[in-house]
């Protein structure tokens, strides 16, 4: 065992904390939570023998707790901004008994015992975590979060004179919902991009995207007077799922957004020059479209500040010559021949119990082929509608229509019993948007006490099966 720079202690400083849980396990626990009342303590094992596990222990606050396991700092993080702390250190042999109890200077550990820069908590939390910091939450610390990760925006009357700087409440809308739209289908596409390449299960790829949307909605932290000055920050910390990438989108893509989207000049060549090369026409215009309408916009003029880099800008419109470069009209035009036209082909294939279709191959969908059907609109049979907040399961499958719009190229996604019609350039964007659309109708017409459309109340009364709130 290695020989460390510290001092040798008579007694164990945690004694009288107990077991909360394994955070971290691999062939045994990594990272182990301890508490005693109001004070908490991480053990860290760092090394090991034949005889003996040595651990790195220290004590961490409630807030430091909840910030590592809601993805806003990595262990590495928390024990670097303890340098100056205590940490303490302890052998552990095989019957659970202790001894070498010694303490050491934070910046005193040897690097070989410190954490990758890049460890980031990406497991599911226990229902322990969630009766734990919900008092803690109760104090407002979650505010104090949002602000943490917030930047803002600001909108000022054309004619400030004429009204003082003040903007209507029409504009306000306007302002809002294209920054929404823009942070919306900037996340979409992304998402979209680097989950396909982890997954063939197109089905888990909208279920995960619809899953960031809801999770990571830019929040109001807080608006100031006069001006409209809004903070907006995106929800990182509330939601953990185990999938890795999806936590890992979820706390990079709000950056992502200020760097490429917000704070860049949309006039400047070569910054047009790498949005073109970076999107296809179909995303330039869902992400810059809406924010270079809220530019645009000659009633007020819009400033961005961002608070962690201390900068801010004023936006200088953006001339018809750009924005036809960056957001360009996507024309309506008919194919030239029967080859540029997307087809449906549905197949039934026998196939062995549950055997991944993923990993189907040509000779296999070829002899297990029983009939195909070749058509410009498929059918999605649903049998269960899931959210991160609830499951419905339906007592038949619901069959939800997809087609493809030759002369726009936009994917439809269809379901005439609510109503439901759904449209965008991109195929996973048309199924996020479904799903937002069957989850607004869930809201307001089956679970509002007063359904806004009583026809939609009595679709889900007669078809729902059962209705289960998931646990948090």
């Amino acid at each position: 065992m290695r020989e460390l720079t510290g001092y040798k202690l008579l007694d164990w400083v945690f004694k009288d904390y107990t077991y909360v849980g394994d955070l971290i396990e691999f062939e045994g626990p990594v990272l182990v939570h301890y508490m005693n009342h109001a004070h908490h303590a991480l053990y860290y094992w760092v090394e090991g023998n034949d005889k003996y596990n040595r651990w790195l222990c220290f004590e961490v606050t409630i807030n430091e707790l909840y910030r590592y396991l809601h993805n806003a700092v990595s262990l590495f993080e928390l024990i670097e901004k303890k340098k100056q702390e205590t940490f303490y250190t302890v052998d552990i042999d095989r019957n659970l008994k202790y001894s070498n109890y010694q303490m050491v200077l934070g910046y005193l550990i040897p690097k070989e015992y410190k954490p990758a820069p890049d460890s980031y908590y990406n497991d599911e939390l226990s229902d322990v975590y969630d009766k734990l910091f919900r008092q803690f939450l109760d104090k407002g610390i979650y505010h104090e979060r949002l602000m943490e990760n917030s930047f803002d925006l600001v909108i000022e009357a054309s004619d400030s004179n004429k009204y003082d700087g003040t903007v209507s409440l029409r504009q306000c809308k306007e302002f809002l919902f294209g920054i929404d739209a823009s942070y919306r289908n900037f996340n979409s596409y992304h998402a979209y991009n680097t989950l396909k390449q982890t997954t063939s299960d197109v089905n888990k790829i909208n279920r995960l995207i619809g899953l960031l949307q809801s999770a990571s909605d830019l929040r109001v932290p807080s608006v100031y007077a006069n001006s409209f000055h809004i903070s907006l920050a995106p929800d990182i910390i509330m939601k953990n799922t185990g999938d890795k990438v999806f936590n890992t989108l979820r706390k990079e893509l709000p950056t992502k957004f200020k760097d490429e989207v917000l704070n860049v000049d949309l006039n400047d060549d070569t910054v047009i020059a790498n949005i073109v090369q970076s999107y296809e026409p179909s995303a330039r215009k869902g992400i810059f479209e809406p924010l270079i309408k809220v530019i645009n916009n000659p009633n007020f003029t819009l400033k961005y500040i961002d608070k962690q880099r201390n900068n801010s800008k004023i936006y200088e419109k953006v001339s018809q010559e750009n924005k036809k470069k960056i957001a360009p009209k996507i024309e309506e035009t008919q194919p030239e021949s029967d080859l540029t036209k997307l087809m449906f082909y549905t197949f039934t294939v026998e196939m062995p119990e549950n055997a991944d279709i993923s990993t189907i191959s040509k000779k296999e969908l070829k002899e297990g082929t029983l009939f195909a059907k070749i058509s410009d609109e498929a059918t999605q049979e649903l049998q269960k509608f899931e959210t991160d907040k609830y499951i419905i399961v339906f007592k038949e499958p619901i069959s939800i229509i997809h087609k493809h719009d030759e002369r726009t190229g936009e994917y439809k996604m269809l379901f005439d019993p609510l109503g439901i019609s759904v449209k965008d350039a991109a195929r996973n964007n048309a199924g996020t948007k479904f799903i937002d659309e069957m989850e607004r109708i869930v809201n307001e017409d089956y679970l509002a006490k007063v359904p806004k459309n009583k026809n939609n109340k009595k679709f889900f009364d007669d078809y729902v099966q059962s209705f289960d709130y998931k646990s948090s």
